[in-house]
């Protein structure tokens, strides 16, 4: 991922509160890509590099005494609440509107193990320690360069409940980016001209391959990640690179691949919108007798109903032409069904015309599954 794409990403990232982490070799702009996003901004960032803290309480905060103010008596212990964390949360307070950032750098080359704890609860939950800012705008990003022959040091970090909370970015710039960067910077002509026509030299090119797919599998939490982001409003690449990094390449290709198919499964949200695209879906079910997708759908339906959410009109008026779409047999088992629930019943009773017109054919279906003797 680029540049451009994790700028255009991560704000929706970040209102989904799903965690990014970044990998990528040294020099590639990490830091300073997070750091300039919220810094031009007018926003807080706070970076931290895991691999200079000596104590876990560097981050975490320190301990302190909870004192019995009538007695004196020392009564149990709590953590301090670390300074950065009260800058971030005062500012969130105090600045609507606005967010603030904390970069967790080096993240595997962290100096100690008990510092990945944190990393943990932060990522998740919002937290550190007994602290909560789930209800802010606190960011969390991490990043970290990939454990390969280049580096020495690096953390072996193949627990797989911590890898799961986040999302997994193979970081990359371009070289337009770099051009863009070092013009901003005002860098001396004949390094960028330089650049500029021998591109090979800008950085190392026999640094061992890696991929994030050693860590972005996909499990019901990353699903739970997609399905946030499935309700924003991404573009189909970057909505690929993103989830790649959540259940990985080969989960993503074959979601796509689902969503793509002409006879994948008819949604709730399918029918209480029913566009001409689904009526012809549903058209096309009917004709080739496929009364298990149909059936599947009617299901939903059902399962919409044991629900308490509101039936808008438009979704009635959408639900009833559906219903008349569908062959009698399978009409007249969903009618029988939802017109029992208080919903449905005054939305046909607000629509008397339409009510009329779908009893008529009801009857018709009960004659044909119950015809009289």
């Amino acid at each position: 991922m680029n540049i451009t794409t994790f700028n255009k990403v991560y704000p929706i990232l970040a209102d989904a509160r799903i965690t990014p982490w970044l990998w990528g070799y040294h020099g590639k702009g990490k830091s300073e890509t997070v750091e300039t996003f919220y810094k031009s901004r007018g926003w807080m960032v706070f970076n931290f590099r895991l691999n200079v803290m000596s104590d876990v309480g560097d981050f975490l905060g320190l301990q302190d005494f909870i004192v019995n103010p009538k007695t004196g008596e020392k009564e149990a212990t709590k953590f301090c609440m670390p300074d950065w964390l009260k800058q971030a949360m005062d500012f969130c307070k105090a600045n609507p509107g606005k967010r603030a950032g904390v970069f967790l750098d080096e993240i595997n080359r962290a100096a100690r193990m008990d510092l990945i704890g944190p990393v943990f609860q932060m990522a998740l939950d919002r937290r550190l320690h007994t602290y909560d800012f789930s209800d802010l705008p606190i960011d969390i990003v991490a990043a970290a360069n990939p454990d390969t022959g280049n580096y020495s040091g690096i953390l072996s970090l193949d627990d797989k409940a911590l890898m799961s909370r986040f999302c997994h970015i193979y970081f990359n710039p371009s070289v337009d980016e770099w051009r863009d960067y070092v013009v901003n910077k005002q860098y001396e002509s004949s390094i960028i001209d330089f650049i500029g026509e021998q591109p090979a030299f800008l950085e190392e090119k026999d640094l061992e391959a890696f991929s994030i797919g050693d860590f972005a599998k996909p499990d019901r939490r990353k699903w739970g990640a997609v399905d946030r982001l499935l309700k924003k409003q991404l573009g189909r690449n970057e909505q690929f690179e993103v989830f790649a990094g959540l259940i990985g390449q080969e989960a993503t290709a074959a979601f796509y691949k689902f969503l793509d198919r002409d006879d994948k499964p008819i949604t709730l949200e399918d029918i209480f919108n029913y566009t001409a695209k689904t009526k012809t879906r549903v058209t096309k079910y009917v004709e080739g007798n496929r009364a298990d997708v149909l059936h599947n759908a009617n299901q939903k339906v059902l399962d919409f109903f044991k629900t308490n959410e509101k039936l808008t009109d438009e979704a009635g008026d959408n639900l009833m032409e559906y219903m008349e779409d569908l062959p009698l047999v399978l009409m007249f088992d969903l009618a029988h069904h939802v017109y029992k629930d208080r919903r449905f019943y005054d939305y046909a009773e607000k629509n008397p015309d339409r009510k009329a017109v779908f009893i008529k054919r009801l009857y018709e279906a009960r004659n044909k599954v119950q015809p009289t003797a």
